[in-house]
């Protein structure tokens, strides 16, 4: 009888720390990201569409962008507002040439992300896990690197 509340305290705070865990995300790529890994780096988070003309006019951008910073305390993800199944959604990348990783659960609510009304949309979030900035419309490397450079990021 003496062990029951030990044991129940044991269980409510494993049920505890299972309810309060950092949200873990896939990528495209087969790798997990967790958000509480992400902390102290500036994260770029696009939305976009396989149907928005706008959105994959942008590509090359956001390729040269990830290309250049990826290794720069800068993480940089997309994230498909279709909502197709993942293997409709490798093929899409494939054929865009999308080398930047694709986010497969929508992070929106964890990092408390706007209504995503205009695409393509992107987030900046700073490295104290706050959004900085919301830009809707597509981005260049240069025009992302400007809005970075605005709100402190140096490379």
């Amino acid at each position: 009888m003496k062990f029951y509340p030990v044991l129940l305290v044991t269980f409510l705070m494993v049920l505890m720390s299972h309810a309060f865990a950092a949200p873990v995300f896939h990528d495209t790529h087969g790798n997990t990201v967790q958000l509480s890994a992400l902390k102290g780096k500036w994260v770029v988070v696009n939305y976009w569409a396989s149907w928005c003309d706008v959105c994959l006019s942008e590509t090359q951008e956001l390729n040269q962008f990830y290309e250049h910073y990826r290794h720069k305390n800068i993480a940089l993800y997309g994230v498909n507002s279709d909502h197709l199944p993942l293997p409709t959604l490798k093929q899409i990348l494939y054929r865009m040439n999308l080398l930047i990783p694709d986010l497969v659960e929508d992070p929106g609510s964890a990092w408390g992300l706007d209504d995503v009304s205009v695409l393509p949309t992107t987030f900046i979030i700073g490295p104290e896990g706050t959004v900085l900035k919301k830009i809707e419309g597509p981005n260049t490397e240069k025009s992302l690197l400007d809005v970075l450079g605005a709100l402190g990021y140096q490379s």
